[in-house]
């Protein structure tokens, strides 16, 4: 353009428009560039996001199988717990039984004589056979319970 004032006011209009564009598409090579560094800045953050997402599931998987092997620690702790005080318990009930099975026995007077007393001994005899099986069930246990405690 020569340096000579425009000639009319059309022309004048045309120069500051040129001029006017001319600044608008710097301000869009200056837009692209930021545009540029803001897709940049944000790619970076999507690869960290997803590098501590993966780091993040790596810790949760280890929580979660940390907590199954102490939930199953656990479980097993109490079932070893309640089969033995089971054990005990039924050991217990068996002792009772048989004291008072022997008790009963040993304080009744001797008998003699009538069919009907030795019909009851034979009855008494059944019952020696049910205690020594509630003996046999009990040392079952027993060995059961001190088998899964040393396992």
């Amino acid at each position: 353009m020569n340096d000579e004032p425009p000639a009319s006011a059309r022309d004048a209009l045309i120069a500051e428009a040129l001029g006017e564009v001319a600044s608008l598409l710097d301000r869009v090579d200056a837009l692209v560039a930021a545009l540029d560094r803001v897709a940049s800045a944000l790619n970076e953050a999507g690869a960290s996001v997803e590098a501590k997402a993966a780091a993040f599931d790596a810790s949760t998987a280890a929580l979660v199988d940390a907590s199954k092997r102490h939930l199953v620690s656990h479980v097993a702790t109490k079932t070893q717990e309640t089969i033995r005080s089971a054990g005990e318990a039924q050991m217990l009930a068996i002792r009772e039984e048989l004291r008072a099975l022997i008790q009963s026995e040993t304080t009744a007077p001797p008998r003699h004589g009538s069919q009907t007393e030795v019909a009851q001994r034979g009855a008494n005899w059944n019952w020696a056979t049910h205690v020594a099986t509630a003996i046999c069930a009990s040392l079952i246990t027993g060995v059961l319970v001190a088998y899964l405690q040393s396992s």
